[in-house]
Formats: structure tokens, sequence, C-alpha cells
């Protein structure tokens, strides 16, 4: 996995669906193990780079230190050739890992042509699954909102009743009450042709809150943002 054309580094990462077939699995977890030693490589790399730098400095200031004591300095340059000597056997290693890596992802990517359909049926199980799920959990949001309507409706209703003014015929008759979210708190794209589901779930979670608890959460959302 490493087009050279493009880049001078393999591909170090690189996502995958769930429920991988066992032999998809392992490759990737070799293909993933690479990736992390490589990417620590580089790092380290660049760590060992700034500290021949620091080693320098640190030579210099011994002999300078020495020469203002009157010493005789042994080896002038002795931290830069162990901090070089380390970078070194580092940058001589970073090849041969690249070549593993690239060789891993290329293993991954045989591995998951070669289990496509054992990969392909169980993801469709999966997701044939998950679409029961997600019905039977909206048929039976449907029937709670059904219930919680009139419920709420009532509660309301019965807040607000006051016998005086019924005795003057000016209290309505309960009607079954409604339930709503009002328009602006929809946070919805108007100019998306696509919502995600779940951003309707969402709002419809606030079907069940009062107009204050409503007003609350659209604050709490633009103070989140």
């Amino acid at each position: 996995m490493w087009n050279r054309e493009l880049g001078k580094h393999p591909v170090a990462s690189f996502s995958i669906p769930p429920h991988a077939p066992e032999a998809v699995a392992a490759a990737y977890e070799e293909f993933d193990r690479l990736g992390d030693e490589y990417g620590r490589l580089r790092g380290d790399i660049q760590d060992l780079r700034d500290a021949v730098g620091v080693a320098r400095a640190a030579d210099v200031r011994a002999v300078a230190d020495a020469a203002a004591a009157g010493k005789p300095v042994k080896d002038a340059n002795a931290n830069e050739k162990k901090a070089q000597a380390e970078l070194d056997a580092a940058e001589a290693r970073l090849p041969g890992v690249m070549v593993a890596l690239d060789e891993a992802g290329n293993t991954l990517a045989v591995s998951i042509a070669e289990h496509r359909s054992e990969w392909l049926n169980r993801l469709a199980e999966v997701r044939d699954e998950a679409a029961s799920e997600y019905e039977a959990a909206l048929s039976a949001a449907l029937a709670a909102i059904k219930r919680f309507t009139p419920a709420q409706g009532a509660v309301q209703w019965l807040e607000a009743f006051q016998a005086n003014l019924a005795r003057l015929g000016r209290v309505s008759q309960f009607s079954g009450g409604k339930v709503a979210v009002r328009r602006e708190r929809w946070d919805l794209d108007a100019n998306t042709t696509h919502v995600d589901p779940a951003q309707l779930l969402e709002l419809a979670r606030k079907a069940t809150k009062t107009e204050a608890e409503q007003i609350d959460l659209a604050r709490q959302a633009v103070r989140a943002s």
C-alpha cells in the first residue's frame, strides 16, 4: 500500500469495517502494529536529530570549560558521536520498516479481497439485525408518543383549569393535547438534501420537553458550539 508516485511514505493507517473475518483481522493487526512502529520510529528519528544538536552544544561547552581550567579533553566531540550513532542506527532501520509496512498493507488488501464474500454475508446479517431493531424502536417510540400526547395535554389542561372561568363558559373542553418541537429548535441545515436520521431522532427527543426546557437545550447547544 504505497503509491510511490504520489508520496515518499507508505500508507501507515487504514480503517476497515467491523466484523472482519479472522484472516483479515489478523492481517490488519499486523499492519496496524507495523504502522505504529513506523510512526514511533519517525518520531524517534526527529528527536534524535534534535539530540545531535544538543550533544554538539554540550561538547563545545565541555571543551570551553576544560580550556578555561587548563585541562586536556580526551574526545572533543564524544557526546555528538554518541548521539549521531543512535541517529544513524534509527535511520538505517527506517527503510526496512517502510518495506515491511508496505508488504503488510499489500497482504491486508489481498486478504480483504479473498474474504470479501464471507465478510459481506456477515455484514449483511448485522445490517439486517440492526434494521429490525431500528424499526422496532421507532414503532415503540411512535406508540409511546401517542400515549404521551394526551397525557401531557391532560396535565396542561388540568393545571390551567379554573372553575370560575368554567362556570362562565370560558374554558375550552379537553381536545387531546398536542406535542411539537418549535421550528427554530430544529437545528437542521436547510440547504442540505439529506438529513442524518440521528438528527431527526435527537429532534424527536425534544418533543417531550416543555417550552422552557427546549429553550434551555437550545441555549446549551449554542454555548457548546
